[in-house]
């Protein structure tokens, strides 16, 4: 890039984790949305031209002293519209034809529904409960959570309501009095960890840290806790949430809460019904199998614009980590906040993008259809023994094959994948009847003290109400 195309105004400044001490300053007091960069390179204010410190003149990134002064700069916003931009819009157009066949397919079982009049008869074990009102609290409290922004821990009010999104706020009266949350995480795609081991392994793990760490660098806390039970928050592609509690029932509580909401988050979409949601995970399925991945994937979580997005990700992290994490330098510590700095703003620019492509492909799939409907409502009937003709055709072609194969392949190995699986089942029913009978004796001996039967009932509609 040429020194007077370096000058013209970026989409995106440099973000505030890339920036320190002075520099930071000077860019906070910048235009609100524009940096514009001198000759040399380096970012300039443009409200009084003063020079703003790039990130690998902070420190953050190696120099290349074979290269010129400009290709030593990563500009990490504009390296992201370069190389995502183009590859998120590819990775949409790769998906469109997936998407738009399997519409077409569930829109018109969709119709044919409408005109036959037909129900799902499918049956449950497990009966869904009824939704709560919208807004319902579903968990409060005052707790320590750690601020990304100044990097310090602070007493937070902690709201969960149930849309499943953890709300931060400066003070129990700042909520009341409806003022905005200070933060707002949806932790679709989520785990929740209780131990600074195991989140030190699982981050790590996504942490593909090219230079060798030595031993005292593995042993320093990335977070340093101020209360001895914390709960860590960790997301594949977004910073992670950090909370501290002085009571072991407290942690377990909120970590109880935070496993349900991703628990909601991300199997909600997947429970919908519409042939919209039905067409767009038939989609996904047979796109990833195009690409010979034929077995569940843990990325199918959240909304679909999320979905999509982890779709790109998983393609673009190897370019990722390949450009950036070599010319990292610093502490490890260090090194890890960046990253997951950068990959945030990544994955929040994938998901621009992402959106934008899908809705304009959704649109694109509306209007094909609105001028289907009357040809399939008209000639449903024929459709229908269409679809029965050719089903029987490729049951005939494919039986023979598939029951040889079936006995061959699959049999044999029937007995030992059973014996394998009843052994967790047996465990869980197992847990169940110990935790049930605990619950009993508990009941039991509270009862024989107090001899309170009206407490006795409360409780044992509680229990009944868990069992």
């Amino acid at each position: 890039m040429t020194p007077k195309n370096r000058l013209k105004s970026v989409v995106t400044p440099l973000p505030k984790w890339v920036l320190s001490g002075e520099a930071a300053k000077l860019n906070s007091g910048c235009g609100k949305r524009t940096n514009v960069f001198s000759n040399d390179g380096f970012p300039v204010c443009p409200r009084d031209k003063r020079k703003l410190k790039s990130p690998q003149h902070l420190g953050l990134f190696k120099k290349d002293s074979k290269s010129g002064p400009l290709s030593n700069v990563i500009d990490f916003p504009d390296f992201c519209s370069r190389a995502f931009g183009g590859k998120t819009e590819a990775a949409i157009k790769n998906f469109s034809p997936y998407y738009s066949r399997q519409y077409a397919v569930a829109f018109c079982n969709h119709v044919r529904s409408e005109v036959e009049q037909q129900r799902d008869l499918t049956s449950q074990f497990l009966k869904t409960k009824p939704p709560l009102e919208p807004g319902t609290v579903l968990y409060e409290a005052e707790l320590s959570q750690f601020a990304e922004d100044i990097k310090k821990w602070k007493d937070r009010y902690i709201v969960v309501k149930n849309d499943f999104a953890v709300e931060s706020y400066e003070s129990k009266e700042a909520y009341q009095r409806g003022a905005a949350p200070k933060s707002r995480i949806l932790p679709a795609g989520g785990k929740v960890l209780t131990s600074e081991d195991e989140y030190n392994l699982l981050s790590d793990k996504h942490f593909p840290d090219p230079l060798a760490s030595n031993e005292k660098e593995n042993t320093q806390p990335f977070v340093v806790l101020p209360k001895a039970f914390p709960v860590y928050l960790w997301q594949p592609f977004l910073r992670h949430g950090y909370f501290c509690f002085h009571e072991a029932a407290d942690q377990k509580r909120f970590s109880a809460v935070l496993s349900d909401c991703i628990r909601h988050l991300n199997h909600d979409y997947m429970k919908q019904t519409t042939f919209e949601a039905q067409a767009f995970l038939e989609a996904v399925q047979f796109f990833r199998q195009e690409k010979g991945h034929y077995g569940s994937w843990e990325m199918i979580t959240g909304d679909e614009i999320q979905v999509l997005s982890n779709l790109v990700m998983e393609e673009l992290l190897p370019t990722l980590q390949t450009d950036l994490l070599p010319k990292m330098k610093g502490k490890k510590n260090d090194r890890k906040r960046t990253w997951l700095g950068l990959l945030e703003e990544a994955y929040n620019l994938v998901r621009q993008h992402v959106s934008e492509g899908l809705s304009a492909l959704k649109e694109e799939c509306r209007t094909l259809t609105k001028g289907l409907e009357g040809t399939i409502r008209s000639d449903v009937d024929q459709i229908v023994n269409s679809k029965n003709f050719l089903i029987g055709k490729i049951k005939a072609m494919v039986a023979q094959p598939a029951e040889k194969s079936c006995l061959e392949d699959v049999q044999p190995f029937l007995a030992s994948i059973l014996e394998e699986l009843m052994g967790p089942v047996s465990s869980g029913f197992g847990e169940v009847r110990t935790l049930f009978e605990k619950e009993v004796d508990e009941l039991s001996h509270s009862f024989q003290t107090t001899k309170d039967s009206v407490q006795l009932k409360e409780v044992g509609t509680e229990l009944k109400k868990r069992v």
